[in-house]
């Protein structure tokens, strides 16, 4: 018997896909996520760049789904089902897993916020973080985003990478002039990269948010490049970049490279004449 035929015109399933409302209701919740505690209606139609309605449509689902609801000054918020939902997949991250007892080394020692971040387009993706226990300087939970070209941690992973990739990001991103301090021409980004590369890690002080400063370094895979980065975030007014250097690239780059060992890297194929490992040996002579 032959198999039925296909209406003409009328494409497979799988080639439908997208769902274009699933598409937009992640949209919705992403920029939920990224309010950092709740967010007006025109607040998420804003961030979402959807039409209202849609957005309506969408924040209505989402609270009777149970994962958002409505806070009693009328705005949305996550609801704790998401958080649920976020931790499930956070503690399937083997990236995110294995970093974890290095991260949180590296918080003790600096007592610092610190982050985990993979490259994800344009942007870097936060796929770990533990707060310091103090005055939060810069919220960037699991799940935001930052551009590239303006972050430490994306600044570590382009730097140690292909090049071609880095000029693609820096062509593809609209690098915005996000404060006074920001670079955004791509000679210049690109200078900053052979930098980073040099010293073995990137410094952004108050180009990202005016007065927050943060160190980033590598996380290498088996071939020497970066699959990710960790970072170190304080208050740009109270640590300053030289401190900055002293005081957290020590101890960043020996977790960033414990990490990397860790993943399968080996300096083996980038030592120095002294038999030092490139990243290290550069921080100890900036």
């Amino acid at each position: 018997m032959a198999p039925p035929r296909k209406a003409a015109g009328r494409p497979a399933p799988e080639e439908r896909l997208p769902i274009a409302s699933l598409v937009k209701s992640l949209r919705v919740l992403e920029a939920l996520a990224r309010s950092g505690g709740s967010a007006s209606l025109l607040n998420l139609i804003q961030e979402s760049a959807l039409e209202r309605t849609t957005v309506q449509r969408i924040v209505r689902t989402l609270v009777a789904a149970g994962y958002a609801h409505r806070t009693g000054r009328g705005e949305y918020a996550i609801s704790p089902r998401a958080y649920v939902l976020g931790s499930m997949l956070t503690s399937g991250n083997q990236l995110a897993q294995s970093a974890w007892p290095f991260l949180s080394r590296l918080q003790q020692a600096t007592n610092e916020a610190v982050n985990m971040a993979v490259l994800d387009g344009t942007d870097v993706l936060c796929i770990a973080h533990i707060a310091a226990d103090k005055l939060l300087v810069f919220n960037f939970p699991i799940g935001a985003r930052l551009p590239a070209y303006a972050s430490s941690l994306g600044r570590a992973i382009l730097a140690f990478g292909d090049p071609e990739r880095a000029a693609k990001v820096f062509q593809r991103t609209e690098r915005a002039q996000r404060t006074p301090y920001t670079l955004t021409s791509v000679r210049a980004l690109t200078a900053e990269l052979e930098r980073v590369r040099d010293q073995g890690y990137a410094l952004v002080s108050s180009e990202i948010e005016v007065g927050v400063c943060s160190v980033a370094a590598p996380v290498l895979d088996s071939h020497g490049d970066a699959l990710a980065a960790i970072n170190v975030v304080v208050p740009a007014l109270v640590v300053d970049e030289e401190e900055a250097r002293a005081r957290l690239v020590p101890p960043l780059l020996q977790a960033a490279e414990a990490l990397s060992r860790e993943l399968g890297w080996s300096s083996g194929a980038d030592l120095d004449r002294d038999g030092a490992s490139a990243p290290v040996r550069r921080a100890s002579r900036g």
